[in-house]
């Protein structure tokens, strides 16, 4: 649970009362995306959507 949090963080989003699951689940999402890129990992158009979604849970899909 701290990796999440601790990740949450680094996309520095405020953890309140006003937090949303969405904006908890794009904060994340743009930490999992930030340790890929900074690891080197290159995916394609599919790849990259897959792992949003599996990032978000779904919750970004629109």
């Amino acid at each position: 649970m701290s990796f999440v949090l601790q990740g949450i963080a680094y996309a520095n989003f405020p953890l309140n009362d006003e937090a949303t699951p969405e904006g908890l689940a794009a904060a994340w999402t743009a930490n999992v995306e930030e340790l890929c890129r900074v690891a080197l990992l290159e995916f394609d158009a599919g790849e990259k959507l897959a792992v949003r979604r599996w990032a978000s849970g779904g919750l970004l899909d629109h």
